[in-house]
């Protein structure tokens, strides 16, 4: 018995042995060199995929990090998370953008150079000089018009009318409900005025044909670093004017989830009419926006949009007071910005119409 044992058990150990070696062979086949292991070439290694979530998140913690610093830069204006761009095109690769009035050579540059990427996060700089929407005089009036059925809601104050704008949806004052009312910017219910008179007199605004269509309300309006909106009631005599605005059945909010998601929105303004944008940023350090007085508001938590419709422009000045719309899921229009700033490339700048609707106190 004994003897059986010694046999059989000599009999597994050999047989483990074999199979080990049989394993081993099959796992590491034999290299010319003799190594244990060889690598794959460099052609055969495949990058792996970030999905836009997670590379949105990595921008932002580096932006938290960051982002002051580079503030810091001689001739840096803003920085911002958005879309990267390469010859005035998106990648879709998502950056820490540094926004600068004009680019410069590096040898002009002197030692604090941006660098080209932080902790793995592309660092883009971009040309962005931001001013208001509002007509400028000198540029004219409105040529570029709207697709059929959409006409432009153009509007401005009676003794300022070459300084127009755009207005935006028409609201119910939950303070006067029994009233319409529009929606639009402060600084164009202001024309040349400086904004502060707004609270001494009601303003008096007329449409394209120079028909006098309502007077803002003193105390409702708002322009500072969040927002640059203004209420005007409408004459009660004035029906057809409401016909010229964007339909939105809902307000809503843009968040980081529509720049991943490619979410397009659109608008209709008194310069360029009807175009299509989407969202590029929505978190930024605050972005200075050039004064008629020479002045500057440095603007906080606001939308940037660029133009998707094959379009150079998706704003101009004229637009200013534009309603922002996208859809729901359902199809439904939305309001989610009113139409503040551009830049001389027709990227927009437009502050939250959720933030405008509490500030105003006013209902679709």
């Amino acid at each position: 018995m004994p003897e059986f044992c010694s046999v059989g058990h000599a009999f597994l150990v050999t047989n483990m042995a074999k199979r080990r070696k049989s394993k081993a062979t099959r796992r590491r086949p034999a290299s010319s060199s003799g190594s244990a292991r060889s690598l794959p070439a460099q052609g055969q290694l495949r990058p792996v995929s970030v999905p836009p979530e997670v590379a949105y998140a990595r921008a932002e913690w580096v932006f938290e990090q960051h982002a002051e610093r580079l503030a810091r830069i001689p001739g840096v204006l803003s920085v911002d998370i958005g879309l990267r761009y390469q010859a005035h095109r998106p990648t879709g690769e998502f950056a820490l953008r540094v926004h600068v009035a004009r680019k410069l050579p590096r040898t002009q540059l002197g030692e604090q150079l941006i660098p080209s990427q932080i902790d793995g996060v592309v660092v883009d700089v971009i040309e962005r000089s931001y001013a208001l929407s509002r007509q400028d005089p000198a540029m004219g009036f409105p040529a570029t018009p709207a697709p059929p059925g959409a006409r432009a809601p153009w509007l401005a104050p009676e003794e300022f009318p070459e300084w127009f704008g755009t207005a935006a949806v028409a609201v119910r004052d939950v303070l006067q409900p029994e009233a319409l009312h529009v929606v639009t910017c402060a600084h164009v219910v202001a024309g040349r005025r400086h904004v502060a008179e707004l609270d001494k007199a009601p303003v008096a605004m007329q449409d394209a044909n120079g028909r006098y269509i309502g007077a803002s309300l003193p105390g409702r309006w708002y322009l500072d670093p969040a927002l640059d909106v203004a209420l005007v009631r409408l004459d009660g005599e004035i029906t057809d004017f409401c016909e010229t605005l964007p339909e939105a059945r809902s307000i809503g909010r843009l968040t980081h989830r529509d720049i991943i998601d490619r979410i397009a929105v659109w608008k209709t303004g008194a310069q360029t009419g009807w175009s299509i944008g989407q969202v590029e940023s929505v978190r930024s350090l605050p972005i200075p926006i050039r004064m008629p007085d020479g002045s500057i508001v440095m603007a906080t938590h606001q939308i940037q949009i660029r133009a998707a419709d094959g379009r150079r422009q998706f704003a101009a000045q004229g637009d200013s007071g534009a309603a922002i719309l996208r859809s729901t899921p359902e199809g439904v229009p939305e309001w989610v910005a009113v139409l503040r700033a551009v830049d001389s490339r027709g990227f927009a700048i437009a502050c939250h119409a959720e933030r405008a609707a509490a500030r105003l106190q006013v209902v679709l």
